[in-house]
């Protein structure tokens, strides 16, 4: 599997959990409704940032690999 192929991967089972986390059958008072979403929020956040830091990294490797080529 490629690096952009597990990348994606990752980032669609990071979608679920937090999507699995955002509609966890109720009952649920408000609060705790609230709270989810919130630790949803959260959880979406670092995916995001942990996506982006793969995706930079994975870039930054390519472009390192390309100039040893190149030289």
């Amino acid at each position: 599997m490629s690096d952009a192929k597990h990348i994606d991967s990752v980032e669609n089972a990071l979608e679920v959990g937090i999507e699995v986390v955002r509609h966890l059958p109720e009952p649920f008072d408000k609060e705790t409704s609230e709270k989810l979403n919130e630790i949803a929020d959260c959880l979406n956040l670092l995916a995001e940032f942990v996506i982006a830091e793969a995706r930079y990294t994975r870039i930054r490797k390519d472009l390192q690999d390309y100039s040893t080529v190149t030289e």
